[in-house]
């Protein structure tokens, strides 16, 4: 099976990148959305089925606002090197040798892990983890259920220069409150990531292969922009009531969302 995650992609302007790169990631070896998680999901199964399976680095979409023209390369291995880490700082070492038997696939992201090259795109299996939410504004949101049956989408799309100074109002909101260690330890990680990147950057949300996962009713009526951010306006208004109301009706259903894996 493979596993439903959401993605944080950033999207880097062409005109920051060197020559050779330009070049390999021109608009006609793009990937269309649907092609790339069409891609990425063959790429899981045969790696499931085989334990082997491409990490080319080639593939990227493209974004174009107004003139400027954007791109996310998908960057598999750096991927793959950040899952294989996870893996193994969540599971006995004998389980990740049956799941990962291949030990040259191994060793290689292994050299890519220690390489240490900052990600364009961020997965998160089986939820959106809500720190992501504090980046966007509710008017970005885009819910997309196209009627030839490719199936709905919900995305939200920003730039880093809107998208830090929310952060900033974020961790300034959540300062002021108790046990908030960890939320605030996450939006600073998040800070440093996106400071990466050049602040024309784009930053989008998609929640890519949580879709199905979810289905159409829920996520249509999905707002958890708009609820972390009613949650942040209470605390910064002393409404301590509405924050927590806000943030625990959202809380509580992705953590729903996320015990669904293993409900019986």
């Amino acid at each position: 099976m493979v596993v439903p995650c959401a993605q944080l992609r950033v999207f880097v302007p062409t005109d920051t990148l060197g020559p050779r790169d330009r070049e390999r990631w021109a608009p006609g070896g793009a990937l269309g959305h649907r092609e790339a998680r069409s891609a990425e999901d063959d790429v899981a199964r045969l790696r499931l089925l085989t334990g082997r399976g491409s990490l080319s680095d080639d593939a990227v979409l493209v974004r174009r606002m107004g003139t400027e023209q954007f791109v996310c390369p998908l960057q598999y291995d750096v991927r793959a090197a950040a899952g294989l880490r996870q893996l193994l700082g969540t599971m006995p070492a004998p389980v990740v040798d049956l799941l990962l038997p291949d030990g040259e696939l191994r060793a290689r992201l292994a050299k890519v892990a220690a390489a240490c090259r900052t990600p364009t795109v961020v997965d998160a299996p089986w939820v959106v983890p809500i720190p992501w939410f504090v980046l966007f504004d509710a008017a970005e949101r885009r819910h997309l259920d196209p009627p030839e049956g490719a199936g709905p989408r919900l995305v939200y799309l920003t730039t880093v220069t809107a998208a830090m100074p929310r952060l900033e109002r974020a961790v300034a909101a959540v300062d002021v409150v108790e046990d908030a260690d960890e939320l605030l330890e996450e939006l600073a990680d998040l800070a440093g990531w996106l400071s990466y990147f050049d602040p024309r950057s784009l930053v989008e949300l998609d929640y890519a292969g949580l879709t199905t996962m979810l289905g159409a009713d829920l996520l249509a009526a999905d707002n958890s922009v708009h609820d972390v951010w009613s949650a942040i306006e209470g605390l910064e208004s002393g409404d301590l009531l509405a924050a927590v109301a806000y943030y625990g009706a959202l809380r509580g259903r992705w953590s729903r969302l996320r015990a669904q894996p293993s409900a019986s």
